[in-house]
């Protein structure tokens, strides 16, 4: 009985661990590949159009566009901020703008000229006054 058992499981397991099962095949990624690259050979047609560079270029040219997005992005947000604080600053101006009567030049003016009129005639008509 006992080396039924060993039979049942051993056999199976040495059969099969002699054809084991193909994995699967996965092509290695390359990196340019992965980012739209087709590598050429010397003085092969391209199947498409397109900018042939080399890798180091590519790399560069790579770089250059982030910096150019993120600077894109900074733009952005700096035309933004820059349209807020027009906005508050056209409020700021329109507030400004409004000139109520008593902080009019003109009402100061002839505020200004009857105080004086006024204290120059009370202190005229004081000294006339006979002293007790």
């Amino acid at each position: 009985m006992k080396a039924l058992v060993l039979a049942v499981l051993v056999i199976p397991g040495v059969v099969w661990a002699q054809n084991p099962p193909s994995e699967p095949q996965i092509a290695p990624v390359n990196a340019l590949e992965f980012a739209g690259v087709t590598v050429l050979k010397e003085g092969a047609q391209a199947p498409f159009m397109g900018l042939l560079v080399l890798e180091d270029r590519f790399v560069e040219l790579l770089e250059a566009e982030i910096e150019a997005r993120e600077l894109a992005v900074r733009l952005k947000a700096a035309e933004r901020t820059a349209a807020l604080v027009e906005q508050v600053y056209l409020t700021k101006l329109e507030q400004a703008a409004i000139v109520h009567w008593y902080d009019s030049p003109s009402f100061n003016r002839w505020l200004g000229i009857f105080l004086g009129t006024g204290m120059t005639s009370l202190a005229i008509w004081g000294t006339g006054q006979p002293n007790n």
